[in-house]
Formats: C-alpha cells, sequence, structure tokens
C-alpha cells in the first residue's frame, strides 16, 4: 500500500512525564482506526499550557522509553528541534515537506478539539490533517456542536480513510484518570510515580530525581 493510502497518527504532547494516560488510549485508537502508525511529537515551547517542568532531553528520553517494544510507535523530535513556539500548524508543514505523500490524523484529547478555536491559524489547521478527538473522563461534546465541528464530522475511520483532509472523528476509548499532573504530584508526595508510568519511565524518573524538588 502506497504512503498515500495510510493514514499516520501524529500525537504531540509534553510528555512531563510520560505515562499510561500518554499511551493505553492512543493503542485503542490506533487499532480501530485502522492507523499505519503513530508518531508521537514531544513539544519545545507549547502555547497553551504551562511551560514543562523537566527539560526537553528527559522528556524526550522518557517518551522513547515508555514507547520501547511499540513496534508500531515512533518518536519524532522535530519540535525540540525547531526555535519558537511549538504549532502544531508549522510541524505539519515541516513533516509534508518531509513526506508529500503522507496522510495524517492529528490524535487530541476531546477538551484540545473543544479548545481548537484557541489555537495558531486553527481554521488552517482543520482544513490541512484529520483530528480524532480521544474521549476524556469528565469531557463531552459542546451541544450544539460549532458549525465548523459539524460540517467535519464523520461517525467512523472509514470516512477518515475517503476523504483526504478536514474530517473529525470522537474516539470512545475506556477512560484513563492519568494526567502528568497527577503523576508530578504523587512524585512529590510519595517520591515514586507508581504504576501509572511504564517501569523503564519510573526508574529513568528515579534514577534523575525528576519532579521531587
Amino acid at each position: 500500500m502506497r504512503d498515500s493510502e495510510h493514514l499516520c497518527g501524529l500525537f504531540g504532547g509534553t510528555f512531563d512525564p510520560f505515562h499510561y494516560g500518554h499511551l493505553t488510549p492512543v493503542k485503542a485508537v490506533f487499532r480501530a482506526a485502522a492507523l499505519a502508525r503513530v508518531i508521537y511529537i514531544p513539544a519545545a515551547v507549547p502555547p497553551h499550557r504551562p511551560q514543562p517542568s523537566a527539560g526537553a532531553a528527559d522528556r524526550l528520553a522518557m517518551t522513547r522509553i515508555g514507547l520501547a517494544g511499540e513496534a508500531d510507535f515512533e518518536v519524532d523530535d522535530i519540535e525540540l528541534k525547531r526555535p519558537g513556539q511549538s504549532y502544531t500548524l508549522d510541524t505539519l508543514q515541516d513533516l509534508r515537506r518531509q513526506n508529500p505523500r503522507q496522510r495524517y490524523a492529528l490524535l487530541v484529547g476531546l477538551d484540545v478539539l473543544i479548545g481548537l478555536e484557541t489555537w495558531h491559524r486553527w481554521e488552517e489547521l482543520q482544513r490541512s490533517v484529520h483530528i480524532i478527538a480521544i474521549s476524556r473522563p469528565g469531557w463531552r461534546a459542546p451541544q450544539p456542536l460549532p458549525a465548523w465541528w459539524r460540517a467535519a464530522r464523520v461517525e467512523s475511520s472509514a470516512g477518515l480513510r475517503h476523504a483526504q483532509t478536514g474530517k473529525i472523528l470522537v474516539a470512545e476509548t475506556a477512560p484513563v484518570a492519568i494526567s502528568a499532573t497527577r503523576v508530578r504530584a504523587r512524585i512529590r508526595a510519595e517520591g515514586d510515580p507508581g504504576d501509572w508510568v511504564p517501569p523503564g519511565v519510573r526508574d529513568y524518573i528515579c534514577k534523575h530525581n525528576l519532579y521531587a524538588g
């Protein structure tokens, strides 16, 4: 099958630290949407959230460790190598220059999709890529849906495959009530992230004394 017939998932975040909430729902979407692969993209300077607690090198290392053994998932440090704020549209354009035939689906939490209108050049971004929104505990799609969302909405992954770009799918996945904020708080309180992160990530955090202060 040619690259143009595949859908490649893009999943960005600070991964501060990488935890199972970054992995389990994405694996479910990967299977349900029949994605060819998923690229994890650690952000350098996220525009919509506080700056990361851990440095770029540590967050990149934890993401790579967390995905070890996941043959269909990979990590790209494209945003960490680019100066300035980590705008998703810039990243998408950079990836397209590298591989013009590849088709992409942006994987985001449902809360992120709800706030899409606050993003940099959001209308151009929405038209330029498919979006798969992952359900999150405590979040529901607004009713009525905004006109741009309603016009782009599809009910299944087939709707993504039948269009080049610009479609939105809300993927229902089992909720994973883990966040990086909760992981960091647990480390500060207990000195250990426990089973909220993959074992290799836990070892890395403990070895480098991350988030303890």
